[in-house]
């Protein structure tokens, strides 16, 4: 390492840093300011979230480096398809990994506000891995549904941003999946409905190809047999704010629905979606990512 760099990491819910002879530091990313770092610089960075962030240093320093995901470097070659896939984090661990222990089968893990898991065989080949919620992140859902409590605080907030992110990082994903069921009689039943349509292949595939398909909602609704919706009281909303489109599915009028709007919507990187069921006072908001040939691939090649 040259004493003229500076190496920062921008994780979930913190920011680490260090030059050549210095100790690592650490803040939140709530108190993180970009003021923390030291000046005259050239900077290293690996950045999995905030992007805000990475513009703050970017705006500081003349001289940044934001470490990306290769199909290869030295001898590691990754397994996935689109490199930037891969977050740099996992990425670079497997780099580090590899320097310190190589000709070696390895297994890495990185424990965070997410786990990550990867292999790596003795050739320096990628042979896969996942991402999962850290032990603070599952502590604060568990804690959530046992005091039944909707409010949100630090914690579930940085529950929320993970899961995102845990989506968005789907192998072969191109498109982050916002769903909220609202209208329901329970909270099971929001639950229930919610993840019948964000796991729909049928959902999943006509968001990728920006298909105005809202019968695939209506589909994956009535497959919750437990919990009935009749049509009437069934209303699917296409994004948010401003650009809202919505689809009233027992009165509608074919000729009155602007598919082509909603089909530009389903074109976003981030596709915001609501179904509501009724008149009912429970919700439930998940995440998912769209269904790709890349996944199909990715899957459908190799042998564990």
């Amino acid at each position: 390492m040259s004493q003229s760099n500076l190496y920062v990491d921008i994780g979930h819910s913190a920011v680490k840093w260090r030059t050549h002879d210095s100790e690592v530091f650490s803040q939140s990313v709530e108190k993180f300011s970009e003021k923390s770092l030291p000046d005259n610089q050239s900077v290293w960075l690996s950045a999995v979230a905030h992007p805000q962030i990475v513009e703050a240093i970017n705006m500081k320093f003349s001289d940044v480096e934001v470490v990306k995901s290769l199909s290869h470097f030295g001898s590691l070659t990754i397994a996935y398809k689109e490199p930037l896939d891969l977050g740099s984090d996992r990425f670079l661990a497997m780099l580090g990994a590899l320097k310190h222990f190589p000709d070696r089968n390895l297994l890495i893990i990185d424990v965070g506000s997410a786990l990550t898991i990867d292999v790596v065989n003795d050739s320096g080949e990628h042979q896969g891995g996942l991402i999962m919620p850290g032990l603070e992140a599952i502590r604060g859902s568990f804690a959530k549904f046992a005091t039944n409590s909707q409010n949100l605080n630090p914690s579930s907030l940085q529950t929320m941003q993970l899961a995102k992110e845990i989506a968005r990082d789907g192998e072969g994903a191109t498109k982050l999946i916002e769903l909220t069921v609202s209208g329901a009689k329970s909270q099971q039943m929001a639950l229930q409905i919610s993840k019948s349509i964000i796991n729909s292949p049928l959902v999943k595939t006509a968001i990728h190809g920006a298909d105005p398909n809202w019968g695939r909602f209506v589909m994956a609704v009535g497959k919750v047999f437990e919990y009935p919706v009749k049509l009437d009281d069934l209303l699917i909303h296409f994004g948010r704010g401003s650009q809202r489109l919505s689809v009233n599915v027992e009165s509608l009028d074919a000729g009155r629905v602007n598919l082509d709007a909603i089909s530009k919507l389903l074109q976003n990187q981030e596709v915001f979606l609501e179904v509501v069921v009724g008149d009912g006072k429970f919700s439930e908001t998940v995440w998912g990512c769209d269904l790709t040939k890349d996944y199909i691939e990715e899957n459908a090649f190799y042998t564990t």
